[in-house]
């Protein structure tokens, strides 16, 4: 479709869908109230009160573990303290979507539409938190609203667009790419425009609209590139773990290390606290979700097929359709996109007198299909409940080749270990966090040589994967030293790991009269119970000075310390 064109297509769509989506009273009073310089709080209060539904769902959020709240929120009062306006005025935008949008959406795609914009709103949050070091509170709601268009096009399109999304799920293609071919937008954009319809502020609606090649992300000015960049991280991971899309995965990891410097190490610490929060979220709202596949297990298949991602050439008009596609199954989700182009096309003409015109049948909402618009404070039981087990993080004890070659621990360490910590906060478990150096390195290479080094070093990761911790995280942070992340570990268990880990490190390399002993230095700090103002910095530091206590010591030593 010409651009002109798919232009004015969606601006007679987004006028339409205007009109016959509107927000609630309560949402366009806290717009209003916002938009001052200095903004009533009482008044504030007064507004959100009025809808006792939203109340209750704001209040379940800030005191739920997925917030982080040391103490107990009875009201909005203490809320709006806690929160401040901005934040709570992000909340009550993102809980007071207009009922009309899942009127009738059938069961199924209701839950995937959920699982899909909660995983992206959390990972958003985490990605902005975990690696910017940035409120969280913008990048969440952005990823909440990113697909209203979905249920816009559902709502206006209905069957066609329904069994396109079906069938573009189970052929595993581009979404976006393929709206973009039939209609000349994606529902991104359409969300974007309805949102400025509605007068939220472009502070959420630009990132929105952005766009998704990382040329359009790089023609921004700097400043404005946080967002958006962080929301095309949260969608390509989204799209990834709940919609089998394993090819986008070295997309994910491109625009990761581009942004942000993001290792597959920072991603997979990422992935074993996603989906515990995800559906902690969703049991706080009072959403269901789909049955879902283990995200790390998602993720690490995904990296297994990443070799066969550069294969992927079939589906010519996508360019996404999996290498199993048949030529009959490429026809079908082309026969699919034309009818959704002329059903968007014919219901984007100008609405005529006498509002909505509708003759399809909707299959009736259930009590099982709970919403943000839902005006009972739990219409559903929870889908999933977070255990201390599911909370910590999952064994990725593989060392990734990125290893930095400069002495140095790798920058994105730092971030990694900050999610890790929050993550057993959150669980209230302990954490311990092991190094383990090479003692005297460059003497062992001027005298094994380079390779013969690096093989010594590569085996106490080896070792390391083989001490039986399953929820334990291993990575080489430089060419001699490894850190073994122990959450659930407090210093006493964690040091009878370092010990069993030193005993096996004995064994080793056998002296010689050309070479020494390859000996090493641990230094363990634990915590434990990470209290809200305990920094993952903090535990790294009094880690590095129980590791130079150690080599003050001699080889083969082990210091701990509780952080």
């Amino acid at each position: 479709m010409p651009l002109a064109d798919a232009t004015a297509v969606l601006d007679r769509f987004v006028d339409k869908a205007g009109k016959l989506f509107t927000l609630p009273a309560v949402a366009v009073q806290v717009l209003q109230l916002t938009s001052h310089p200095r903004v009533d709080v009482q008044k504030l209060k007064d507004c959100i009160e009025n809808d006792p539904a939203l109340t209750a769902k704001v209040l379940r959020f800030v005191n739920s573990s997925f917030f982080g709240t040391s103490r107990r929120v009875p009201d909005l009062t203490q809320a709006l303290a806690m929160l401040g306006t901005k934040s709570l005025k992000l909340l009550v935008l993102g809980f007071s979507l207009p009922g009309e949008l899942f009127a009738g959406v059938g069961g199924d795609i209701l839950r995937r539409y959920w699982r899909r914009t909660l995983t992206k709103a959390v990972a958003a949050r985490e990605i902005s938190e975990s690696l910017w070091k940035l409120p969280g509170d913008e990048a969440f709601l952005a990823g909440l609203l990113q697909d209203i268009g979905m249920l816009v096009l559902l709502q206006e399109v209905g069957e066609p667009y329904a069994k396109f999304l079906d069938l573009a799920l189970a052929k595993a293609a581009d979404l976006a790419a393929v709206e973009e071919k039939s209609l000349g937008f994606d529902h991104a954009r359409l969300s974007a425009e309805l949102l400025r319809r509605w007068g939220l502020p472009a502070v959420l609606v630009d990132p929105i609209a952005a766009g998704r090649p990382i040329q359009s992300l790089d023609a921004l000015p700097i400043v404005d590139r946080r967002l958006p960049q962080i929301l095309r991280l949260a969608d390509l991971l989204s799209s990834v773990l709940t919609e089998n899309r394993s090819d986008l995965l070295p997309d994910l990891l491109d625009c990761g290390e581009k942004f942000h410097n993001l290792t597959h190490f920072d991603l997979s610490v990422l992935v074993t606290v996603l989906q515990d929060k995800v559906e902690l979220l969703a049991d706080v709202l009072s959403l269901e979700l789909p049955e879902g596949r283990d995200y790390n297990t998602v993720l690490r298949e995904a990296h297994e097929r990443m070799s066969d991602v550069a294969a992927e050439a079939a589906g010519e008009l996508m360019g996404s359709l999996q290498p199993a596609d048949s030529a009959a199954d490429g026809e079908a989700l082309l026969a699919e996109v034309q009818s959704l182009a002329a059903s968007v096309r014919e219901l984007a003409r100008p609405l005529k007198a006498g509002g909505r015109r509708s003759t399809r049948s909707k299959e009736p909402a259930t009590a099982s299909e709970a919403s943000f618009h839902s005006t009972a404070d739990a219409t559903s039981p929870p889908t999933a409940t977070a255990s201390h087990r599911a909370t910590q993080p999952s064994a990725a004890n593989e060392a990734p080749n990125d290893v930095p070659r400069d002495g140095q621990a790798d920058p994105g360490f730092v971030g990694a270990l900050t999610t890790i910590v929050s993550s057993c906060r959150q669980s209230r478990c302990a954490l311990s966090l092991v190094l383990v150096e090479v003692d005297h390195f460059e003497e062992i290479v001027l005298t094994r040589g380079l390779s013969a080094s690096q093989r010594m070093v590569a085996l106490i990761g080896t070792i390391c994967k083989g001490l039986g911790l399953h929820d334990a995280i291993c990575r080489q942070t430089s060419d001699s030293q490894f850190a073994l992340i122990l959450p659930g570990h407090d210093r006493s268990s964690g040091v009878d790991a370092a010990n069993q880990l030193l005993r096996e490190l004995r064994h080793i390399a056998a002296p010689s009269e050309a070479a020494p002993t390859m000996t090493v230095s641990i230094g363990l700090s634990a915590v434990a119970l990470p209290l809200k103002n305990f920094r993952a910095q903090d535990l790294l530091e009094t880690a590095e000075r129980c590791l130079h206590a150690a080599q003050r010591s001699g080889g083969n030593t082990l210091k701990s310390i509780e952080a």
